[in-house]
């Protein structure tokens, strides 16, 4: 049972909740809305009372149930990945096993180097670490702390980055495996060079129908910013067959059989963990040379095809880089340096050289 707090009162309805700091002036009684949010409530019941938070209120079981409430709409109005609010879920589940129950404001350095060191998966741990250095800048930006972020600093374990080529029989097979949607989001994905979510971000009044060719427009969250890619006669035919007998299509350009538009974490994801079994399957059973990849492998695909087609400007473009040395690291990081063979003076295959 909690111990009763003077001067703050609650109030509840049938699906709602307010807090109020009550008191009495002269022959009047007070009452003073706190909001709906009962750490944020109390936050300002110390400030009136001029009184230490009590620890609930700082508690990081608290605040990092602020931050996922806040997460949740930030997904439903669009400004936070619905795949960046998945991965915080999962990393808040353990993070509270360590810090549950404890002062948020307790949390220092130390504690994050230690962390990090006991935990047996390190790449784990830097992304916990990171996902709590985020939260800590929410939470400062909020008047919630005032204390600096204990994270800064601390030196992380180092993650090496994925250097999978996608081959053109790897997706190929997958694709064959696919069902129509999958289909759909591995082209578009593929021939616009795109980062997961931003193929499922792509919306209809971003895609000029009328030009000769037809234009897309995608919008590059990363970096906060908006790259046109110019439409081939493949690409024009996969937008024409999703338009439909529609003049001005609206909404989603990717949708599931109902119309809503399409979740990657949703109907998708399971279609496509389903190709990818398959084709895995498949492979195996015919012998057949194959490596899986997942959907943001075809980003570095699309951009290696463009190198070979058009050479490092067209693939930088394409990828949205502000520099070809950007689009060569991203290049040679999986394909390596590429030179033609050195000139030797005697070959043992041909010794009349």
């Amino acid at each position: 049972m909690r111990k009763r707090i003077p001067h703050f009162h609650e109030k509840r309805g049938k699906n709602w909740v307010a807090y109020y700091h009550v008191v009495r002036k002269g022959d009047k009684v007070v009452w003073t809305s706190l909001g709906t949010d009962r750490s944020a409530a109390l936050r300002k019941w110390a400030e009136f009372e001029m009184q230490p938070v009590p620890a609930e209120a700082g508690s990081f079981d608290a605040i990092i149930g602020q931050y996922m409430k806040w997460a949740r709409a930030a997904v439903e109005d669009g400004t936070l990945a619905p795949r960046t609010y998945e991965d915080r879920e999962k990393y808040q589940k353990v993070m509270l096993t360590v810090f549950g129950g404890k002062p948020f404001e307790a949390i220092e350095s130390q504690h994050v180097r230690l962390y990090i060191d006991k935990r047996s998966a390190k790449i784990s741990a830097k992304k916990e670490m990171r996902f709590l250095s985020v939260l800590w800048n929410w939470a400062r930006e909020r008047g919630i702390t005032r204390l600096s972020n204990p994270v800064a600093g601390v030196k992380m374990p180092k993650e090496e980055g994925r250097d999978i080529e996608v081959r053109p029989q790897d997706y190929w097979l997958v694709w064959e495996c696919g069902d129509q949607l999958v289909k759909d989001v591995l082209e578009l994905a593929a021939r616009l060079g795109t980062r997961p979510q931003e193929v499922f971000d792509l919306s209809w009044d971003k895609i000029d129908l009328a030009a000769a060719p037809m234009t897309v427009k995608v919008w590059q969250n990363k970096v906060k910013s908006w790259r046109t890619v110019i439409a081939d006669p493949e690409l024009e035919a996969i937008l024409a067959r999703l338009r439909g007998d529609l003049a001005r299509p609206k909404g989603k350009v990717l949708v599931d059989e109902n119309g809503a538009a399409l979740n990657p974490l949703g109907a998708f994801r399971y279609r496509f963990l389903q190709a990818r079994t398959d084709a895995m399957a498949k492979a195996e059973a015919e012998g057949l040379d194959h490596q899986d990849f997942q959907l943001r492998d075809l980003r570095p695909m699309a951009g290696l095809a463009m190198l070979d087609a058009q050479g490092m400007d067209a693939a930088r473009r394409l990828l949205g880089h502000s520099t070809e040395r950007m689009t060569a690291h991203y290049t040679t990081q999986r394909r390596g340096q590429v030179s033609e063979a050195a000139k030797i003076v005697r070959s043992t295959s041909n010794p009349s050289q």
